[in-house]
């Protein structure tokens, strides 16, 4: 019983934390792309589909401050986003409209353009926005299955917690090397719904209980 107590007691202030990380980071991603709201990068952001991008972000944002979800339910819910991801339009790049499972498959696709690797412009920044959007991509994987599997396992939560933090920052910066590489020509909701599953299962991770008997 004591174990159950100090593991709420310590809980509460570690997901204050990461909220306040993730929001930090949110916030610091926002900024950049006001101040350099005029550059050929960072201009495609300035949209009202980059707008209804971000809502579903601040909607899991809101959700676990409120607790009007618990966290195993909104790591749970994770899932249902990341699907509806896939199946929304994500990003524009170049003339061409990405839906979220061909952004999906991009990711690892992009990693092999390491080997063109060049000092500036889209082989610079191209390949690394596609690495970062790989690993959020595995880390939501990893992380989503470790929770699953934590009834069984107790170190099955620390892997879904770590997963998913890592995925969860990635996946809400991923968007500056992308817009560097100038690429980039509009953001739509798919990318703010795939963001959001990651945080979503980031958060509700480490807000759900564990049982000392697990």
């Amino acid at each position: 019983m004591k174990d159950q107590t100090d593991d709420k007691n310590e809980k509460a202030p570690r997901q204050f934390s990461l909220r306040a990380l993730f929001g930090l980071t949110f916030a610091a991603v926002i900024l950049m792309a006001v101040v350099f709201r005029n550059s050929p990068g960072f201009h495609a952001l300035w949209s009202l589909y980059s707008l209804i991008a971000v809502l579903p972000i601040l909607v899991v944002f809101v959700v676990d401050t409120t607790a009007l979800i618990n966290g195993r339910r909104l790591a749970i819910i994770s899932l249902v986003i990341f699907g509806v991801a896939l199946a929304t339009p994500a990003l524009r790049l170049a003339s061409d409209l990405v839906f979220g499972i061909l952004a999906f498959l991009l990711s690892f696709v992009g990693i092999i353009l390491f080997g063109d690797w060049g000092p500036r412009g889209e082989q610079f920044w191209y390949p690394i926005a596609c690495t970062m959007g790989a690993v959020a991509n595995v880390s939501f994987l990893v992380g989503w299955v470790a929770f699953l599997s934590f009834v069984r396992w107790r170190k099955g939560i620390v892997l879904a917690r770590r997963s998913s933090t890592l995925g969860s920052f990635l996946s809400l910066t991923v968007i500056l090397p992308l817009a560097l590489s100038g690429e980039l020509n509009g953001v739509y909701p798919g990318y703010g719904l795939w963001a959001a599953s990651l945080l979503a299962l980031a958060l509700g991770s480490w807000r759900a209980e564990v049982s000392t008997q697990s």
